[in-house]
């Protein structure tokens, strides 16, 4: 039986039929034009976060040994190997995003993507080519991927119908239509970015863990605030009966090694010099008693006084740290690796269980998995699927951190 064309199938002919390196939204478009698409069945809502994912995994997984390497951040552009020496004359090519900008700059109104495919087929002779020609649904792929991209200098001004424009036009009223606004989020939820995290650390290599989310509403006999500094907002465990074998895993317990390893994390959305110590002191207080430690956060000062400050509490206490990237999950790290304790604190982890519900859930449920050598999964925070990512950050708070809330 054949073997299924996957995403990553289609970004490699994608790229070395066009010999540049693109974007991911750039790649399924393409793929869109020259009818691989329809190769690949069941696409999913978001395609182009599919691809993305895929090849970021590709790449962190096999290292220098991959065929695709990632050649900028901001945007997101991914090469096959031998495409980057190239990559200079690439860099300054006039493309069709360049395209689009001219026609949206060149009217006094916002326009469909109809007029904006039309527009642009009239200009492609003259300014560029496109192997296989350019498809409608290519551009319309590419302007939607376009207006949801963070900092983007094009806008989706209205509704039934769909117009664009430039954001130095975004005032216009068009056709006697006011611009459609969604309703406003305006309180930042730090439990939004749990999902987040969730999803970063299920596929790290580092980490490969299952997370469970500690509410503090859970928690005994509590007083407002009085658990703030007590209990982490995630835990996480790895199990390695998730990659090794059942005989493996046997050995290893009549060995007596401990291959489980807990992790322990406290989240919050920056990370700036006036909180610093607050924050960090607060994740040494919560976190400390885990294998690993961390303090986490999607917004972290680049400051180096700031930097050299949180690297000598990282070296003096051990609680590592985390940078989410909320555009691009995938492509979080970890800034500073937290010191591993060999054993857990189990006079702080009795002390969780006896103040904490969601902790002693935690606790109870390891151990039964532990027996069984099978996870529940029903059980752990659920990671975003890469097409269900996009549609998470629009709904949550997580959309004030791109603007597009």
């Amino acid at each position: 039986m054949a073997s299924r064309y996957t995403f990553r199938m289609l970004a490699h002919d994608v790229l070395e039929k066009t010999g540049r390196p693109m974007t991911a939204e750039e790649i399924w478009s393409t793929g869109i034009g020259y009818g691989l698409a329809d190769l690949v069945g069941s696409s999913g809502k978001t395609p182009e976060r599919s691809i993305q994912a895929q090849l970021y995994m590709e790449i962190k997984d096999n290292g220098t040994s991959s065929v695709f390497v990632q050649v900028s951040k901001r945007p997101v552009l991914f090469a096959l190997r031998g495409q980057t020496d190239t990559l200079l004359e690439v860099e300054d090519d006039y493309v069709v995003d360049d395209l689009i900008r001219d026609v949206l700059s060149s009217s006094d109104n916002a326009l469909t993507a109809d007029e904006v495919y039309e527009a642009v087929s009239r200009e492609l002779p003259k300014r560029l080519t496109v192997a296989g020609g350019l498809k409608r649904n290519t551009l319309v792929t590419q302007l939607n991927a376009l207006s949801r991209s963070e900092g983007s200098d094009i806008v989706k001004m209205s509704s039934n119908p769909t117009r664009f424009a430039l954001a130095d036009v975004s005032a216009i009223e068009d056709a006697g239509e006011t611009v459609a606004s969604a309703k406003p989020i305006a309180k930042k939820r730090e439990r939004d970015l749990h999902s987040l995290l969730t999803t970063f650390v299920a596929a790290d290599r580092h980490f490969k863990c299952r997370t469970k989310t500690i509410r503090q509403e859970t928690s005994f006999k509590r007083s407002k605030n009085s658990d703030k500094w007590s209990h982490p907002d995630l835990v996480g465990i790895y199990f390695p009966f998730e990659d090794y074998d059942d005989e493996t895993v046997h050995l290893i317990e009549t060995m007596r090694d401990n291959p489980y390893k807990v992790f322990s994390f406290e989240m919050k959305w920056e990370l700036k010099a006036s909180d610093l110590r607050e924050y960090y002191f607060q994740a040494v207080s919560n976190s400390s008693w885990a294998n690993e430690g961390y303090l986490v956060a999607p917004t972290i000062s680049d400051d180096e006084t700031f930097l050299d400050d949180l690297a000598r509490l990282v070296n003096a206490f051990g609680i590592g740290v985390i940078r989410l990237d909320v555009d691009n999950i995938e492509q979080s790290e970890i800034l500073f690796p937290a010191r591993e304790h060999e054993r857990l604190d189990w006079a702080t982890v009795d002390r969780l269980v006896s103040m904490n519900h969601d902790f002693r859930a935690f606790v109870r449920r390891i151990h039964g998995m532990a027996d069984a050598s099978q996870v529940w999964g029903d059980f752990f925070d659920k990671p975003l699927a890469p097409e269900e990512y996009d549609d998470y950050v629009r709904r949550t708070s997580v959309s004030l951190l791109l603007g597009v809330g």
